[in-house]
């Protein structure tokens, strides 16, 4: 083989080599992108959410980092003086994991300081500045190794940002707090005792429609017991002349356990509940948009009812 020959090969060899590396940095450029990311702050008042829209770049391959700096960014203070970070400084992040499309943030006890109004805000800041990320479909709170709970101590499990609704430019997203009567039976299933809860609702949000929600849910004191079956859905509900139009689904009545008093305490405990509210003096039931002439066989349940205080234990 001649000189020349070698030289050409050698300079074929090196601009394949070339070509490779380039190919190479391309591909990994290509995970790499210019994204806007939206961080939710709180406002000063803690009714609402703030946004400020920042410029990122953002890596397929480190996404799990990338969440860490966006909590660091809301643990930080904003650019805005106006607005408040999101993680207060005595709210330590344990723990950051991405598994599976799901952000998990493990925080430490003082989670459980916010009031329930501060807690929404914060978990609905932290779930739409994440979900943001392409590779992050849900986010998971834990308090050290135990999942975030409900008030009936059960586990939140996946949420995402769809969870949290409202235009947080309106002001009719705010969020408030209110306190609501509920009506639950007795252990011994003799009558109605009331158990008052604060809850935390949207401006536009019905109260009366809490307050279903909440019967459905169940109490929170272990010394009473539920008096609406867990696979009641409210299809709708409405208030016109003082009067509740509940419209549940068939799950209210077939799945209820019977019994003329289990069907009186049923009934009244969503009445009374109901008529706690300012706005409501009576109850009418539907069941999936109809009228229906019997609950479960012992209770008349076309009718209109008002609230019975005979059957109420103080």
């Amino acid at each position: 083989m001649t000189r020349i020959s070698k030289l050409i090969i050698l300079v074929i060899l090196a601009l394949m080599f070339l070509s490779a590396c380039t190919n190479k940095n391309i591909s990994t450029a290509s995970n790499i992108e210019g994204i806007k990311i939206d961080l939710f702050y709180i406002n000063q008042n803690k009714t609402d959410l703030v946004v400020e829209t920042v410029d990122f770049l953002e890596n397929d391959k480190e996404a799990e980092s990338f969440i860490k700096m966006l909590i660091d960014k809301l643990k930080s203070n904003p650019s805005n003086r106006n607005y408040l970070k999101t993680i207060p400084d005595n709210l330590d992040v344990k723990g950051i994991r991405l598994e599976n499309r799901t952000a998990r943030i493990i925080f430490d006890n003082n989670y459980s300081d916010f009031t329930p109004l501060e807690e929404v805000l914060v978990r609905a800041a932290i779930v739409k500045t994440l979900t943001q990320i392409k590779s992050v479909d849900f986010v998971e709170f834990f308090i050290n190794d135990q999942p975030l709970k409900d008030r009936n101590d059960k586990p939140l499990g996946l949420m995402k940002s769809s969870d949290f609704v409202g235009d947080i430019n309106n002001s009719e997203s705010v969020l408030r707090e209110v306190a609501i009567t509920l009506y639950f039976s007795d252990a011994e299933g003799t009558g109605l005792v009331p158990e008052r809860v604060n809850s935390t609702i949207y401006a536009d949000e019905p109260i009366e429609k809490k307050v279903i929600e909440l019967l459905i849910e169940g109490p929170t004191s272990e010394n009473l017991s539920a008096t609406v079956p867990r696979e009641s859905r409210l299809k709708h509900i409405y208030v016109k002349d003082g009067i509740a139009y509940i419209d549940f689904n068939e799950d209210f009545r077939s799945r209820h356990w019977g019994g003329s008093t289990g069907e009186i305490l049923t009934i009244y405990s969503i009445v009374n509940s109901l008529a706690e509210l300012p706005n409501i003096s009576r109850v009418q039931f539907l069941i999936n948009g109809l009228k229906v002439s019997e609950f479960k066989g012992h209770v008349a349940f076309d009718v209109l009812f008002e609230r019975n205080l005979d059957i109420v234990i103080y």
